[in-house]
């Protein structure tokens, strides 16, 4: 499929006119506006908290990646076939990862508690996403018991974030490895998948070192944690390249297979159909 430059851009543009909307009624609520981030007064990354619009307008903007991402992968949901887990999971894929470029926006827009909390469970949305579509990809598990559960999980997770938020980035990677690892195996494993976890494990590096402050110019327009934005939306979108080559669980090395066209038939039937011998007359 064939992704118009128009619908990609006006996908983005209404993910960033979302996120500005959301942004400016968080900052209008009460309490929650007014509770900063568990990461204040220092450790919020790296980049230097500015006075204007937004607190991190390097890690607000490279956030919106995700939405690019989201956008991207929501238009390529026809390469599979429509009655495969795998275009539901590209769906659930996109709309997910838009949701997850919203809410980081929000977060280091805002550096509030809110955003913190909409921020974390945008990243665990997708990593138990990641992990219940490989369950059922393996026919490990029922897709009614994987919707279940994934809702189970995530309302599950958004309360440990609330009693304990500190544990959250260490949990992330916790919920985020059991779907990698099932998606490794020699049965599903395509280069797709190879190249993410290339980019989700270079862009955790990179995360690490903005946190710890290792490698850091808080007025640099280079943000460790802004490049861990565009490597963790590369990684995710890959995923759609992995899903197209490995559908109903065996992967493809060679060239992607793309879903066979409606064709128009043409011809005489026996063009048609397989030819076979005449019958016989007067057997």
């Amino acid at each position: 499929m064939r992704i118009r430059g128009r619908e990609l851009v006006g996908g983005v543009a209404a993910g960033a006119v979302l996120g500005l909307g959301l942004y400016d009624a968080l900052r209008g609520l009460d309490p929650w506006s007014l509770r900063p981030a568990s990461c204040l007064p220092v450790g919020c990354f790296c980049e230097a908290v500015s006075g204007g619009t937004l607190a991190q307008p390097v890690n607000s903007v490279t956030s919106l990646a995700f939405v690019v991402a989201g956008v991207a992968a929501w238009l390529r949901r026809t390469d599979v076939g429509p009655r495969t887990v795998e275009r539901r999971l590209i769906i659930g894929l996109g709309l997910v990862l838009v949701v997850l470029g919203v809410s980081s926006f929000l977060y280091h827009a805002t550096l509030s508690y809110a955003g913190q909390v909409v921020d974390i469970a945008g990243m665990y949305l997708l990593g138990t996403l990641l992990a219940a579509g490989a369950l059922v990809r393996r026919r490990l598990l029922h897709p009614g018991v994987a919707v279940v559960g994934y809702v189970v999980v995530n309302a599950l997770l958004a309360v440990i974030q609330y009693v304990a938020p500190d544990t959250r980035r260490i949990l992330f990677a916790v919920v985020l490895m059991p779907g990698i690892f099932l998606e490794l195996a020699p049965s599903v494993r395509t280069r797709a998948i190879e190249i993410s976890l290339g980019c989700i494990g270079l862009g955790y590096v990179l995360w690490l070192l903005d946190s710890w402050g290792t490698w850091c110019d808080s007025e640099s327009i280079w943000q460790g944690h802004g490049a861990w934005h565009i490597l963790g939306a590369a990684a995710a979108y890959l995923l759609v390249d992995h899903y197209r080559r490995s559908v109903g669980g065996l992967a493809t090395r060679g060239p992607a297979p793309v879903s066979a066209p409606r064709a128009v038939l043409t011809g005489s039937p026996a063009e048609r159909s397989p030819a076979t011998p005449p019958a016989r007359r007067g057997s």
